[in-house]
């Protein structure tokens, strides 16, 4: 039987590799659906997480 699913005062962690990251990126970019207000968010905070694994290190001094 599936878990419930977390509401919206629970918090819940997933962790993604960066290809499955990049790949439900890709996926909502190129749906042709439009994103609620939830999805909208998700999808923002793994184009977060995919620019900070793709960030230039910082030259050491």
């Amino acid at each position: 039987m599936p878990a419930e699913p977390c509401t919206q005062s629970e918090s819940a962690t997933i962790e993604l590799t960066p290809e499955e990251a990049y790949a439900l990126l890709l996926m909502c970019m190129m749906s042709p659906m439009k994103l609620d207000p939830v999805a909208e968010a998700a999808l923002r905070k793994i184009a977060d997480a995919c620019r900070q694994l793709h960030a230039e290190p910082t030259p050491e001094e």
